[in-house]
């Protein structure tokens, strides 16, 4: 099942962090250094946007939320992740 977004917002999957699977060392990094400060910001991949969206984040881009902002839709066979454009801090590039 896929889900297809309105109203200005992103489907997103959640990162795995390196203690849940090996990663990338730039994003190891990353996620480690938000857990210990105890940020409120997560890294997460865009998997869709809304055709309404006016930030330019694509599929397969790994941006920076407002981690508490992010919102589950759950169903007896689904499962979203959506967040809203404009809780989106930055895109991680290397």
């Amino acid at each position: 099942m896929k889900l297809s977004p309105r109203n200005k917002r992103i489907v997103v999957e959640k990162v795995i962090s390196d203690q849940e699977k090996e990663s990338d060392t730039y994003l190891s990094s990353f996620m480690l250094e938000a857990k210990a400060k105890k940020q409120l910001t997560e890294a997460y991949i865009v998997a869709d946007t809304a055709s309404d969206c006016t930030i330019q984040v694509y599929p397969g881009d790994m941006i920076v939320v407002e981690g508490n902002m992010v919102e589950e839709s759950k169903g007896s066979n689904f499962s979203f992740l959506t967040v809203k454009e404009n809780f989106v801090v930055g895109v991680l590039k290397e």
